[in-house]
């Protein structure tokens, strides 16, 4: 998000930038000690610097782009406000920011909406709102602005993924892959009895197998393109009708949207894990961000492996037609 152009001190803000500890210091940072990490309760291998009450400028240099505290009394207690700023650092490299506006609401509530409105004009509209809190996602990094609930505001910055970096990858893998083929089964079961009276029951077969690798975020013309005699012939007579009824389930279906939206934001984050930045640009990136775009919005909490476990618990403990659907 380097078109945010945040800079705390006039120190510019990036993810993932070098700990530079003498550089932080001429901006007024300072690494954060006993008492200060007992309060924010960073990780044991996280290095923190903070800096009190900085000033935070961002997007241009425009002068009404920028949060400074108001500290002198004679403004009044209603006006006053202080700030802090928090750096997280992992391996030396920056995975987190935080920028709070304290002891002042509606100084918080003020200075969050200008910088809203900013964001939604120069970066477009928030993936998700969720009041008090409202979030930005650029590639594999997030962007939140949490309202006062009492005295404070937040600004925070970080890695999307940061949830799965103290996890054994392997297991949690393990397990999608397993929830994966359950949900399959499953999903093919329901789609085959509700298409068998659309279709003769080979085609309600494919029909419903191929509306499952859309919603997954596979390509359905790559899989015709892979496949041979009476199957081809099938699938290559219905697969153009298989977004529209993607579409369509989603649209009337509660339990399956939700299912799919945490299905597919659980994919894009192992992926990501697995095979770095070179998945962000992949075209199963693309096919899931354009059903993400869609629907996602309806659903502003964060996966992770304990939801959606939950989440395909309660799917599958639902009633269903079918339980028995190869994949094709």
């Amino acid at each position: 998000m380097n078109q945010l152009n945040l800079r705390v001190n006039n120190y510019l803000i990036s993810l993932n930038q070098e700990l530079n500890e003498s550089g932080l210091k001429k901006h007024k940072f300072k690494k954060a000690g006993f008492f200060k990490r007992l309060l924010i309760k960073p990780a044991q291998n996280e290095v923190v610097c903070w800096s009190k009450n900085c000033g935070l400028k961002y997007l241009n240099d425009d002068f009404e782009n920028t949060i400074n505290p108001i500290l002198d009394t004679k403004s009044g207690a209603n006006l006053m406000y202080g700030t802090s700023a928090f750096l997280f650092f992992k391996q030396n490299k920056l995975t987190k920011f935080i920028f709070q506006i304290i002891y002042n609401k509606q100084a918080a509530q003020i200075n969050l909406q200008k910088l809203e409105e900013k964001l939604i004009k120069y970066i477009g509209k928030p993936l998700s709102i969720s009041r008090p809190s409202i979030s930005w996602e650029i590639e594999n990094q997030k962007l939140t602005l949490q309202y006062p609930l009492q005295e404070h505001g937040y600004l925070y910055l970080m890695n999307k993924f940061d949830v799965f970096q103290n996890a054994n990858l392997e297991q949690i893998v393990n397990l999608f892959n397993m929830q994966l083929r359950r949900i399959r089964v499953t999903l093919c079961g329901d789609l085959y009895d509700e298409y068998s009276k659309e279709y003769d029951i080979e085609t309600a077969k494919v029909v419903a197998a191929n509306v499952v690798n859309y919603l997954q975020g596979e390509d359905i013309e790559e899989i015709y393109q892979k496949t041979t005699g009476r199957l081809r012939a099938t699938l290559g007579q219905i697969k153009n009708q298989v977004p529209q009824k993607a579409d369509n389930l989603l649209k009337t279906n509660e339990k399956v949207k939700q299912l799919i939206v945490y299905t597919l934001r659980m994919k894009v984050v192992l992926n990501f894990s697995l095979y770095g930045k070179d998945y962000l640009l992949s075209s199963e990136k693309v096919r899931i961000e354009n059903i993400l775009k869609e629907y996602g919005p309806e659903y502003p909490e964060e996966a992770s492996p304990e939801l959606y476990s939950q989440i395909v618990d309660r799917f599958l403990k639902l009633p269903h037609k079918i339980n028995q659907q190869q994949r094709i």
